[in-house]
């Protein structure tokens, strides 16, 4: 189970330094940091520990992390890498080639003109008194309501 699961593991879900080992159907292996199925035993000096699970149960877990068919995953190293000197390292590679930088998109149509140019509903007038504008005043994350202030006097 180790060599067929050690060709599956770089990247993807589990290292192959932190499989210990197979038998019995138990999957033992070594956990790292504070995620799922992995944790600190902070009552002894916050020492990392060795998880043990059922082979089933660890298999279910591992497949959570396969991707499905016709999915791959993308990582970009080098030039390619997001971080902050991105622009200026395509700007130097840019230089030699006398290349300019592809044009930026215009930005995107506001959601109120595109009803009212598509519609012809002006979805900022009240519906109700027809005269007034209506505003954001503020946004909620789902789940993350405001807790109303009681007054306890």
């Amino acid at each position: 189970m180790l060599e067929y699961l050690g060709r599956y593991t770089h990247r993807v879900a589990i290292s192959n330094d932190r499989l210990v080992s197979v038998d019995a159907g138990q999957v033992r292996f070594r956990s790292t940091g504070l995620t799922a199925g992995r944790w600190k035993d902070y009552a002894r000096g916050n020492r990392l520990k060795t998880l043990t699970l059922a082979a089933d149960e660890f298999l279910r877990r591992f497949l959570l992390h396969v991707l499905p068919a016709g999915c791959v995953r993308i990582r970009h190293f080098g030039l390619l890498a997001a971080n902050r000197a991105h622009a200026a390292k395509l700007a130097r590679c840019r230089a030699p080639l006398a290349a300019r930088p592809p044009e930026t998109p215009a930005a995107p149509e506001p959601v109120a003109a595109l009803m009212l140019r598509v519609t012809g509903v002006d979805i900022e007038q009240c519906p109700v008194c027809h005269a007034g504008r209506l505003r954001v005043v503020a946004v909620f994350r789902p789940g993350h309501l405001p807790t109303p202030a009681l007054d306890t006097s």
